[in-house]
């Protein structure tokens, strides 16, 4: 369970407290900035007042593994991705898929990642981190 919240939380933290990423990922402009700050906490809320029903319909585990893979696919796309509208996709997907898990300490280590390094080696981290979230989804399992 440790290793599923410590895969998830540095993801949370890769949006808002990274700088304004859509605008050193994308074009420098702050208008989309602003789109991808304002894409990410509403897709997250959205998938948290769907999650019971989807916890419900689908159990823990696989809800989880697929979260995780939403999130690595989201912040794959914010790397990758080409012009704002794929970026602003990603960051929607991103906060779907860890909607599940997030804390408090991630936004340091994310933002200090960063800062340390590059935006898009931060960004490939959290991909790689929420690989790691749905793979150890089974620790949801009930025993």
């Amino acid at each position: 369970m440790l290793i599923l919240l410590w895969c998830a939380d540095p993801a949370r933290a890769a949006d808002i407290d990274v700088q304004l990423p859509g605008r050193d990922v994308v074009d420098g402009a702050a208008s989309t900035a602003a789109l991808t700050v304002s894409v990410f906490p509403v897709s997250m809320a959205l998938a948290r007042f769907g999650g019971d029903r989807v916890i419900q319909r689908l159990g823990p585990v696989v809800t989880v593994r697929m979260a995780g893979a939403c999130a690595a696919v989201g912040a794959l796309t914010v790397v990758v991705g080409i012009g704002v509208v794929p970026v602003l996709i990603g960051f929607g997907l991103l906060g779907m898929g860890i909607a599940y898990g997030s804390g408090l300490i991630a936004p340091g280590i994310i933002g200090g990642l960063a800062h340390a390094t590059s935006l898009t080696f931060s960004f490939v981290l959290v991909a790689a981190l929420t690989v790691g979230m749905g793979l150890s989804a089974r620790a949801l399992r009930n025993r």
